[in-house]
């Protein structure tokens, strides 16, 4: 029999994964993502924003499972992923670097690893 807290962190990361998936599924999708506005913001920014959020998230909650959760590790290390997704472009031929790509990306790193902290500290999660 799983333990209640086992379940609760398998419920928590299998949203947290279907979360990237969908905010990833777009762009394999949809080539011309950057096309789309929603709220007169472009989709693919929108997108960068979300898998990132959800990548911080749950590297923060998996980080605190273990038992070496610190929240600036924790949000250093999301955010130099963030800026590794988009420098990494600058080598990929027909991939182009964008500013604002980077700054949806560490905005998002950063809201992951945020709203996982104040879920620590509420103890919600």
């Amino acid at each position: 029999m799983i333990s209640r807290n086992r379940a609760k962190n398998s419920y928590i990361f299998y949203i947290a994964f279907t979360g990237i998936l969908l905010s990833a599924l777009p762009s394999l999708l949809i080539t011309d993502l950057y096309k789309i506005r929603l709220l007169s913001i472009r989709a693919d920014y929108i997108s960068h924003f979300f898998m990132l959020l959800f990548i911080a998230f749950i590297y923060c909650r998996y980080l605190y499972i273990k038992n070496r959760y610190s929240f600036m590790h924790t949000l250093v290390t999301t955010v130099f992923i963030a800026i590794s997704f988009e420098m990494i472009q600058l080598v990929i031929p027909e991939r182009s670097y964008n500013n604002i790509d980077m700054l949806a990306n560490v905005i998002g790193a950063s809201s992951g690893c945020l709203s996982c902290y104040i879920m620590l500290v509420l103890k919600k999660l």
